[in-house]
């Protein structure tokens, strides 16, 4: 580098920070969690220094992030810890290469998933506690319902896996794996349920049955058999 190049870099302002990055800051520094309901545009605003517009696209740009959550009529919300770009991601290349009949990205997913889950059922078997096998029992009785009216019970699918794992209390692996099960979701609302629908609750309250029993081997051979119609092409796990 020459030195008038140098010196030239050397005398260059600092970028002012963005909007966004003032604003996750003000979040952090505030102790602000999950669900809490956050300061208005206006508040932002003033105690940043920066205009309501731009507090407005950067509120719009965290909310594409996953950070926010916007309701409209009542505020901003910090939202759950999640991975929304990976998500996205996953469900627009499964629609994508799925136009075909094509199903190769839902099985890839449910491989991914069948061998974490069967792994980490492992781990919480003997530790989970009564609340948790209540919250489960629960669960499976929404899925058992769904299944009678030939519908998926998606929300209590979901409520299911994530019960198995709090013992864990990793919020990374809850992010990771919900980011995997909505982009499964975005990816299969659209298709028929197929003719494994049935076999979802037995397997869920096989999974259950394991861990009640302190069986953790049992309860991850009852998982992947879980996973077992996706790997095969059926949607309904």
């Amino acid at each position: 580098m020459s030195g008038a190049a140098a010196e030239e870099r050397s005398y260059r302002r600092p970028a002012p920070p963005k909007v966004e990055d003032l604003l996750k800051a003000y979040i952090i520094d505030h102790g602000f969690q999950s669900g809490d309901r956050l300061p208005t545009e206006a508040a932002f605003g003033e105690a940043l220094g920066v205009s309501r517009n731009a507090i407005r696209e950067a509120m719009r740009s965290l909310q594409s992030l996953g950070i926010l959550e916007i309701r409209h009529g009542y505020g901003a919300y910090l939202a759950e810890v999640s991975l929304p770009r990976l998500a996205d991601g996953l469900a627009f290349w499964g629609k994508l290469l799925s136009r075909d009949g094509g199903d190769h990205v839902i099985r890839r997913i449910a491989e991914v998933r069948s061998l974490v889950e069967a792994g980490l059922v492992t781990e919480v078997a003997g530790r989970l506690t009564e609340a948790d096998f209540a919250d489960l029992r629960e669960s499976i009785e929404e899925i058992e319902a769904a299944a009678e009216q030939d519908q998926r019970a998606y929300d209590a699918d979901r409520r299911f896996h994530e019960i198995l794992y709090r013992p864990l209390d990793n919020w990374v692996l809850i992010g990771f794996l919900r980011s995997l099960w909505d982009s499964t979701r975005e990816i299969t609302q659209e298709q028929p349920p197929g003719p494994d629908l049935a076999l979802a609750p037995r397997h869920h309250r096989a999974i259950l049955e394991g861990l009640e029993a302190g069986d953790g081997a049992a309860a991850a051979e009852a998982m992947r058999e879980h996973f077992g119609p996706m790997l095969r092409g059926d949607y309904d796990s």
